[in-house]
């Protein structure tokens, strides 16, 4: 079970990368745990300790389609602290 799940994505394609990665989740935790895995077509295609690492792998291997990226963790992890578009600096 999640701690802390993934938000469901708009996209179509993303939305279905991620319930791949949902449904898969139990075995994930046991092949793939602390590592960030990508999913393309609801399989992992690439996997690793640095997560833009393991997305720029599989957008060479594939393209720039839409894949999936998440780390495989059942511990609770810090939200993301993306820039403000009008201020450029983090927001909380």
């Amino acid at each position: 079970m999640f701690v802390n799940p993934p938000p469901a994505p708009d996209d179509p394609k993303l939305l279905r990368e991620h319930q791949a990665f949902v449904d898969q989740f139990p075995q994930l935790l046991q092949t793939h745990y602390g590592q960030y895995v990508a999913f393309h077509e609801g399989e992992v295609v690439e996997s690793g300790d640095d997560k833009v690492a393991v997305a720029v792998r599989a957008y060479s291997r594939f393209g720039y389609v839409p894949i999936y990226v998440h780390l495989v963790t059942d511990q609770p992890q810090p939200l993301e602290s993306l820039p403000s578009a009008r201020t450029g600096r983090s927001q909380r």
